[in-house]
């Protein structure tokens, strides 16, 4: 429990930062009737209703970064560890992943621009599990198809005096994901990934991957993070999750309309800067890649012959080794279809998911639909057809043997 006891605390951050100061809270609630709850290793404060942020009594209306509510991000993990920084961090990149975490757990309310409508009020609400930065346990997020090539997303709040959304029958559910090491796969070079992706099929393994193309602004980029492969970095993926997921609206330097720069609220647009998306992205950029538990050099053989290692390659680039994809587009067949088009995605169509990480997670598949790697396995059709029925014809000891090695990633 927290009083209103507030300490300011200079951030030892790169020169974006210089001079200001982190707002944090020690102490009791001194009668406050705030509840305490425990998400993962997140804990959060909850007034009354979620769903109904109570904008009079935020004890931090001062605009970001300035002010961070920043107890609850605790400290971070070791270096390399889930969770923690990656080891090849300067000590400026450290510095500003720091900064970026107290962020991620900032709960924003309707005098700092939450809204008109949202899914949650902190970054951290859809990614603290097992620990900051990882996926939303057991959350699911609405997306169904807009106009054109849009998607539409239906978060689940409206502010007062905005009516809920109305979501269409062919709405699809989509999991939240992990980010550890996507700062990793972002390092990945175009040409690597576009080399490995094979459409031609040219080593005849009936794999025909795409590498996923889309504009921003005048310039044709490879996209390469998202389940359909939507975003073509860590900072794009920062500012669009901000405005579709909490109604922040924001800048990226120079591309004032580049993540949605007015909404409809009443807090003035942009209502988050530049900035904002800077330390949010080192935060993310910084994530290390899940350590595997262990190795299986059976079972990862296993996994090789049966064609799995033909989308979940295991370096798709010596910059994020041990990953376990190639960053493309496959055509994943009807079963799994969900009817969106995003991007350069139609509605098969589907970015081969990281792996490593496996284990940590407890829904899989874009929409959260299996629970056990096995149960994934068995839905792939479309291009993974003949590793699915390879896996299937498997001999229980060589099933296990694959199944371990997944256990281990």
């Amino acid at each position: 429990m927290f009083d209103h006891t507030w300490q300011r605390v200079a951030i030892p951050s790169a020169s974006i930062l210089a001079g200001q100061l982190l707002l944090c809270c020690a102490g009791d609630s001194g009668g406050r009737g705030v509840e305490r709850a425990d998400v993962g290793s997140v804990t959060t404060d909850v007034e009354g209703d979620p769903g109904e942020p109570d904008i009079g009594t935020d004890p931090v209306d001062a605009p970001l970064p300035t002010y961070v509510a920043a107890e609850h991000a605790g400290p971070a993990p070791p270096a390399g560890e889930l969770g923690g920084p990656r080891v090849d961090l300067t000590a400026d990149e450290l510095q500003r992943f720091e900064a970026g975490r107290a962020l991620f757990v900032y709960e924003f309310s309707y005098r700092t621009g939450l809204g008109p409508y949202w899914e949650e009020t902190s970054c951290a609400a859809c990614h603290f599990a097992p620990v900051l930065g990882g996926a939303g346990g057991g959350r699911l997020l609405t997306f169904g198809p807009g106009e054109g090539n849009d998607v539409e997303h239906y978060p689940l709040h409206a502010a007062p005096g905005f009516d809920p959304l109305i979501v269409p029958l062919d709405a699809s559910l989509v999991r939240p994901r992990p980010l550890f090491g996507l700062g990793l796969l972002e390092s990945v070079p175009d040409e690597l990934i576009i080399a490995g992706c094979d459409p031609n099929d040219d080593d005849g393994d009936g794999v025909r991957g795409r590498a996923a193309m889309g504009r921003v602004g005048p310039t044709l980029e490879l996209f390469r993070l998202g389940s359909k492969a939507n975003q073509p970095s860590v900072r794009s993926f920062t500012g669009n999750a901000l405005i579709s997921d909490m109604g922040i609206t924001s800048v990226d330097g120079d591309a004032a309309d580049a993540f949605g720069s007015a909404d409809d609220d009443s807090v003035a647009d942009p209502e988050v800067e530049a900035d904002v998306i800077d330390l949010l992205e080192a935060f993310v950029v910084g994530l290390a890649p899940p350590p595997p538990s262990g190795s299986e050099p059976h079972g990862e053989a296993v996994f090789v012959e049966v064609g799995c290692a033909a989308c979940h390659r295991r370096d798709p680039g010596p910059q994020a080794p041990g990953a376990y994809t190639d960053l493309c587009l496959h055509d994943m067949g009807d079963d799994l279809a969900n009817g969106i088009r995003d991007a350069d995605a139609g509605p098969r169509d589907f970015r081969t998911p990281p792996l490593w990480g496996l284990r940590h997670q407890v829904l899989l598949l874009h929409d959260g639909s299996a629970r056990t790697p096995e149960q994934a396995i068995v839905r792939h059709d479309g291009e993974a057809r003949s590793s699915r029925q390879a896996y299937e014809a498997l001999d229980l000891a060589d099933r296990d043997a694959l199944l371990a090695f997944l256990d281990t990633l």
